[in-house]
């Protein structure tokens, strides 16, 4: 690490020491709720697209991963390269990293590559998901130029001992089992869970590369992922939480063959750790908080076929300081700086690089009057060779008529720097990469109606943006694999749904109606790859009593393969259902049962292609929790 470095992380680490001590030096009236305590978020104002996920989906379903929930309860795309394989997630037409996925506000993408394997992170690691759209993700962190998603970990206090257990049994040898123990009184609290997966993986599933289309079953493709996180935290008094916060994930995987392939040695290792020390101050005008951690990520991969080894890693020291505070009575104002330290190598790069980043996000809300709502962001973002000195966003809204139409836009300026791969990657890397950057702008009708025995709501969404020096890997003449700012990307859309719920005679109903147009073309005027122009998704639900049956019906337009939009895979419909029942013993012990049978109609289809999926497959579940 070079002095000048080492001078600026010096710097950096003591301005938000004496940030920390004027925020703690603030005496502020408060008072706080013992039992379920909201810890301090910064959040983006309501003018932008965000979605909550309901945190029923989230208890129903806590065997499954990140990508099979954002799948079902939201409007997302997801490209699953298969069972076991790498799964990735992108918003309105932008790449895999171009989304941010944040666990307790720390980015858990690779700094080297950019994404996140979705596929590796359990659903019972985490109590809340926000999905953020487009510019709403600017608050959040670096580099969203399509979204992010926000996982969120509630600390509860004088709940006593909660306890949850659950195994899966599925098809493919697949075996889930969960777990969680949760003690606290008044002032303490300790949250560990654990999720351990492991499956033979040996689906059958139709071959289009061959003549006659046969049927095969996949053979050495077993994997498994095991997470273990843990959240502790102390009610210091009335306006202070300190929490520490730790997940470890791992994951041994040999990798599903491609059809043209009859034999594949081919395996993949990945382990993350991340942990960090919080600390949360709650005032009656001002509220703050302060992190410091580390996080570190090897990536160990090996193809026997063509004598292939390679290891990637990466560690990062960061923190993070974020406050919000109450300027007038209708204005309220939030400032975050975030600082990260890669250090990360593997041997394409030749020797360890660096990477130091700062970002300073600046966030107004006022609220005009009982109709008008409006907003300014204004965001800077830092790295040693490229910046975004001046990234604004603004927004507003009106109440047309209450409940029922909401009416609110947004326009902003944002960019994304360059992974580490892409500056560094042996011959096919660019140091001279410049960020991504470029407009986008939103309009969005929202609205709800409370009628005698129902609800409906609804919302539509017409968004645009302009990317100029679009990031993109191509072969040159020679074959060789090389990045450059080689492209501009416009992207523009709408996403409509439609939802009710109705009571029924003691039957509660409910339906939702989800559309996504999206058009992102290329200089060339070309759609850009794995990016359907169309999708739609139904959804059905009956709960009576104990009983619980879900229905979802998906459709995905044909996605193009080759940048000239002369290739692609064709368009495929999935359809999933599933039931459950629970029963209680003694108030407190809870029994749930549950049954889910994916594909149910058996259709042939590729997320990516010559990736084999698998047919109709079914998961069973038993689950228990003592609260």
């Amino acid at each position: 690490m070079s002095v000048y470095t080492g001078i600026k992380t010096l710097l950096i680490i003591g301005f938000f020491y004496l940030s920390l001590n004027k925020l703690n030096a603030q005496k502020l009236d408060t008072a706080i709720m013992l039992n379920d305590v909201e810890i301090y978020g910064v959040k983006p104002s309501n003018n932008y697209t965000i979605n909550s996920i309901d945190s029923s989906i989230l208890q129903a379903n806590p065997n499954t991963s990140l990508d099979e929930i954002l799948n079902k309860a939201s409007d997302v795309f997801i490209k699953n390269y298969g069972i076991g394989a790498l799964s990735t997630v992108s918003f309105r037409g932008m790449g895999s990293s171009h989304t941010k996925i944040y666990w307790n506000g720390i980015s858990l993408n690779s700094s080297m590559n950019g994404t996140f394997d979705l596929s590796l992170f359990n659903m019972n690691a985490t109590d809340e998901v926000d999905v953020h759209y487009g510019a709403s993700s600017l608050i959040d962190g670096s580099s969203s130029l399509g979204g992010s998603v926000k996982l969120e970990n509630v600390p509860s206090f004088g709940k006593g001992t909660q306890i949850n257990l659950s195994q899966s049994i599925g098809s493919f040898s697949t075996y889930k089992t969960n777990g969680r123990i949760a003690l606290s009184n008044k002032k303490l609290f300790a949250d560990i869970r654990f999720a351990y997966i492991n499956s033979k993986n040996d689906f059958q599933y139709l071959n289009p590369s061959k003549p006659a289309i046969p049927k095969e079953e996949m053979k050495d493709a077993e994997f498994l992922n095991l997470n273990v996180t843990g959240n502790v935290g102390w009610l210091m008094d009335k306006e202070n939480i300190v929490q520490l916060y730790f997940i470890h994930q791992e994951s041994d995987r040999n990798l599903p063959k491609l059809n043209q392939q009859e034999n594949v040695n081919e395996f993949q290792n990945d382990y993350q750790n991340i942990g960090f020390l919080s600390w949360s101050y709650f005032g009656k005008k001002l509220q703050g908080e302060l992190k410091a951690g580390l996080k570190s990520s090897v990536l160990e991969y090996e193809n026997g076929n063509i004598q292939l080894e390679s290891k990637s890693k990466e560690d990062n020291f960061f923190v993070q300081k974020r406050w919000r505070y109450i300027l007038f009575k209708k204005v309220k104002s939030s400032s975050s700086f975030l600082y990260d330290f890669v250090e990360a190598f593997n041997d394409k790069y030749g020797s360890t690089k660096f990477r130091n980043e700062f970002q300073m996000i600046h966030d107004f809300q006022w609220e005009m009057n009982k109709k008008w709502k409006s907003g300014v962001l204004i965001k800077s973002h830092f790295i040693d060779k490229a910046s975004l000195p001046f990234l604004p966003s603004a927004n507003l809204g009106y109440k047309a008529i209450k409940n029922l139409l909401k009416i609110s836009a947004n326009l902003s300026y944002h960019g994304a720097i360059p992974s580490m791969n892409d500056l560094f990657w042996g011959e096919g890397g660019n140091p001279n990469l410049k960020p991504e950057k470029g407009i986008s702008s939103e309009l969005n009708f929202q609205g709800n109606k409370q009628l005698k025995k129902s609800v409906i709501n609804y919302r539509i969404s017409g968004y645009y943006s302009d990317i100029s020096d679009w990031i993109l890997w191509s072969p040159d003449p020679s074959g060789i694999w090389r990045v450059s700012n080689f492209s501009r990307v416009k992207s523009y859309g709408l996403e409509a749904n439609l939802g009710i719920v109705k009571n029924v005679v003691g039957n509660l109903l409910s339906a939702k109606l989800a559309y996504n147009w999206n058009v992102s073309k290329d200089r060339d005027h070309n759609q850009l790859l794995y990016v359907p122009v169309h999708r739609a998704q139904f959804n059905l639900g009956w709960k009576w009593k104990k009983l619980n049956v879900t229905y979802s019906h998906q459709y995905t337009n044909q996605r193009f393969i080759n940048s000239e939009n002369t290739a692609w895979l064709p368009s495929y419909f999935l359809a999933d259902v599933t039931a459950s029942y629970f029963f209680t013993i003694k108030k407190k012990n809870k029994i749930q049962t549950s049954f889910k049978v994916n594909n149910l109609f058996n259709e042939p289809f590729q997320s990516v292609a010559n990736r084999p999926m698998a047919g109709s497959n079914y998961t069973f579940t038993l689950s228990y929790s003592l609260k």
